[in-house]
């Protein structure tokens, strides 16, 4: 059975604290195990730089290397040899420090996904960073992008470095893992959240962090002030800017549940009615599938990646981006549209099990890790 060494320099599927990327992360370990393959979590190196901090990335950089070399003497110790290097998630604020000299020096192919490129941080406060992620997908033998926004920068790249017409990149939906899950008491759920039986209810799903997310809540917090609908929506997450959201949703139709973990998340969505998120910058949005799947149709802003896992005016709305108006709108019709709505309701599991199931990745794995892996 071939062996895959797994690393997600981002965040690894073994951290602490609940994310899109951890979720993700862990899914492809399923499917790469799904595929047939034996998955070891290479290491847990978070070689992630914020702030643009030169001197940091440089320091970051030196312990990569140390990292890898130490990494390379313990296999050889212990005689383990991957067949492939996998890395998921790597941009110019966490690249893989690790996967590309490893690869080098045990002559084994090396395959990443999510791969981001942005030129413009060339000469600006991330170059050490950039410059690492420049060398990674240089020696990439094949980069597997699940958010379609990447593809136009990755092409450009690519072609410049191995000329037109060159096949390392690969597309690959967003995927979850519908397992079956049994959906706690709607009683219950009503009495613990205090949420009315005879009302819609909504769900937003999203850490409570700076930078986007707080943004995203802040246009949610319009686009209530906007809907005149009625309804109650429970806010599921936490974090560090959890108070100024509290403040941001007082509405007395708003209930807050903080933070679940995902089992927990999973056996609550069934008996929502619609999930609701501006989506600033969202890079995909893993909870729009999971919801979907559960029968939960999507009203979110038309921003970055949202609209390879939405499918619009079929299981969910995408609105323009950044436009409260437009958000509470389509609330308040779909709201008011009985039939519309349980139509969506009745596509979307369809719809992310014939396109974003885990098991058709698993098999697109296995296809690109069969051009790779000596037989």
């Amino acid at each position: 059975m071939p062996e895959i060494a797994f690393y997600a320099p981002l965040k690894s599927p073994g951290h602490p604290n609940p994310s899109g990327d951890r979720q993700i992360a862990r899914l492809f370990v399923q499917a790469i195990e799904t595929a047939g393959h034996n998955v070891t979590l290479a290491s847990q190196f978070r070689p992630l730089e914020r702030t643009g901090d030169n001197q940091r990335q440089q320091r970051l950089i030196s312990i990569g290397q140390c990292l890898a070399e130490r990494l390379l003497r313990h296999w050889q110790a212990i005689g383990y040899r991957p067949d492939l290097w996998f890395t998921y998630h790597l941009y110019y604020k966490s690249p893989d420090l690790l996967g590309p000299y490893i690869c080098q020096q045990l002559g084994i192919p090396y395959v990443v996904a999510e791969a981001s490129h942005s030129p413009k941080q060339a000469f600006g406060p991330w170059q050490p960073f950039h410059d690492r992620v420049d060398l990674a997908l240089k020696q990439a033998d094949r980069i597997c992008c699940i958010n379609p926004v990447d593809i136009p920068a990755l092409d450009t790249f690519c072609s410049g470095h191995h000329g037109a017409g060159h096949k390392r990149i690969k597309t690959l939906p967003a995927f979850i893992h519908s397992a079956a899950v049994t959906p706690v008491d709607k009683a219950d759920i009503a009495r613990k959240y205090n949420l009315q039986p005879d009302q819609p209810w909504l769900v937003t799903i999203a850490m409570m962090r700076p930078g986007d997310k707080l943004e995203s809540y802040k246009l949610l917090a319009e686009a209530l002030h906007k809907s005149h609908s009625r309804f109650n929506l429970l806010v599921i997450g936490g974090g560090k800017c959890e108070n100024e959201v509290h403040r941001l949703l007082q509405d007395s139709r708003v209930r807050f549940a903080g933070k679940l973990d995902n089992d927990e998340v999973m056996q609550l969505l069934p008996h929502f009615s619609l999930n609701l998120w501006p989506a600033v910058n969202e890079a995909l949005g893993l909870n729009f599938l999971e919801s979907q799947s559960a029968g939960v149709p999507v009203i979110a802003g038309d921003e970055r990646g949202v609209h390879s896992v939405v499918q619009n005016g079929v299981t969910g709305i995408l609105c323009p981006m950044r436009d409260s108006e437009a958000l509470a709108k389509a609330l308040d019709q779909l709201l008011s549209d009985s039939d519309r709505l349980s139509m969506m309701q009745r596509q979307a599991p369809d719809y992310v099990e014939q396109n974003h199931s885990l098991q058709s990745t698993a098999e697109r794995l296995d296809d690109i890790f069969q051009e790779l892996i000596p037989v």
